[in-house]
């Protein structure tokens, strides 16, 4: 599989993993708006000290519009630069877990509602329940065979609850690697357009990542990933494997404000000047 279909079809499980269930009646609050586009962007991937996210940049770029929205979810249409990629739905409903009854998104929760029926804040109800279940909910099918390829002895799933986001944030770490599992994972990368392969021995592996939900609106706002480790192999790689990548909601950058400036102030000064002018001048006289 070449690099670029590896980063793709990355950004795609994401979005299309997750299955749709017929929602149930609850009161709703959303905070993104109907028809309008929001486009998300790879604007940072690293790898081995190398900046790659133009190379991906215009594959991964997505455009999300909301066409639909009732008490208990959303219909929204995902397309690329030049086409529709796919119609699809996601819906909040109760959901069984371990004999305690929880309100969970049913399909790619893009945003997520601000309250719903009798949960006043669910920003917060949802950083609870990562809290309780350890659990990162939307990135676990990806991270469901992780143990398969490293021996990890940290994994920490919490949230991040203020003013700007609810984060769900996850660090872990792994003294050791199977770089073999990793390397059949990703395909022969040396065959791709960049030629980037996996170092044979990978240690000391450090995990983090934080996925981002904007406070205010409860869209869907960045997903940063940190990872950072040892490595050496018959090639001698002068940098360790390490990667930084971030996908974020686009924001326009705001226009610096104009300042006006007012001479209103001009005219009666002049006035007064003069005025007092001409009384000094007719005293001397």
């Amino acid at each position: 599989m070449k690099k670029k279909e590896i980063i793709t079809s990355g950004v795609l499980i994401l979005l299309f993993s997750l299955t749709f269930v017929t929602p149930a009646n609850a009161e709703t609050t959303w905070g993104f708006e109907i028809d309008k586009n929001y486009v998300y962007e790879l604007n940072k991937l690293t790898i081995f000290g190398t900046p790659l996210q133009f190379e991906f940049k215009d594959e991964a770029r997505l455009r999300i519009v909301f066409n639909d929205f009732n008490d208990t979810g959303y219909s929204y249409n995902v397309y690329n630069d030049t086409h529709l990629l796919d119609e699809t739905s996601t819906v909040f409903l109760s959901t069984e877990v371990e004999n305690e009854t929880l309100v969970l998104p049913q399909g790619l929760p893009i945003a997520l509602p601000l309250t719903l029926g009798d949960i006043p804040d669910y920003l917060a109800y949802f950083g609870a329940i990562i809290d309780q279940t350890g659990s990162m909910i939307i990135l676990d099918d990806i991270m469901e065979n992780i143990t398969d390829y490293m021996d990890v002895t940290y994994l920490n799933v919490y949230s991040v609850y203020d003013a700007n986001y609810l984060s769900a944030k996850l660090d872990l770490f792994a003294p050791t690697v199977n770089a073999s599992v990793l390397t059949d994972l990703l395909g022969d990368m040396d065959s791709g357009d960049i030629p980037i392969s996996i170092p044979t021995n990978i240690t000391e592996f450090k995990l983090n990542a934080t996925l981002a939900f904007d406070a205010t609106t409860g869209l869907f706002d960045h997903l940063i990933i940190t990872l950072r480790s040892l490595s050496t192999d018959e090639y001698n790689y002068v940098d360790d494997f390490n990667a930084d990548i971030e996908y974020e909601l686009y924001k326009p950058t705001e226009p610096e404000p104009t300042t006006t400036v007012s001479y209103a102030w001009v005219v009666p000064i002049a006035v007064a000047v003069i005025f007092a002018s001409s009384l000094f001048t007719r005293k001397r006289k």
